[in-house]
């Protein structure tokens, strides 16, 4: 009998063993999980600095190739069939395109998002920053290619100076 108690202790203590280890699994998968966030967060803030610039560009050489390109619009832009012209109607081009995001993030960020409304009060729904350019935005009918703005029985796509 005494043989048989000892067995079973035994075999309590290799449970108890193997319980350890995985506790201690347990415990370091996690810790090391946060580590790593903390550590690529803490990383991220630190080069900050180093990425924006490079976000700042991309993103205006991305307004000023789409908005100067044939279509005058944004791939946005472009799926909700509108375009953004001049005034006077022609189409825009890429120092266009790069002044007016330019521009438009300065007026929101300056003067507060409310400067939006302004659109509401406007005769001709313009936004600030489009009044101070000179560009309207303009319903492209879906039926014409971005390449030609007439067809046969179609109308016309062309600004003819009234919204």
């Amino acid at each position: 009998m005494t043989l048989r108690s000892h067995t079973l202790q035994a075999g309590s203590e290799a449970q108890t063993g193997a319980s350890r280890s995985q506790h201690s699994r347990s415990f370091y998968i996690p810790v090391s999980v946060k580590f790593i966030l903390a550590t690529s967060v803490a990383l991220g803030w630190f080069l900050f600095w180093l990425w924006w610039p490079a976000a700042v560009i991309w993103a205006v050489i991305y307004y000023g190739i789409t908005l100067g390109s044939p279509q005058s619009a944004t791939v946005g832009m472009r799926v909700m069939n509108i375009q953004m012209r001049t005034w006077y109607g022609a189409p825009s081009y890429f120092l266009l395109g790069v002044t007016h995001a330019i521009l438009f993030w300065l007026t929101v960020s300056l003067l507060t998002p409310f400067i939006l409304l302004v659109g509401f009060f406007s005769t001709r729904r313009r936004l600030l920053h489009d009044m101070l350019i000179g560009t309207v935005v303009i319903h492209r009918p879906s039926w014409d290619s971005p390449h030609t703005t007439s067809g046969p029985d179609r109308g016309s796509a062309t600004f003819d100076g009234t919204l």
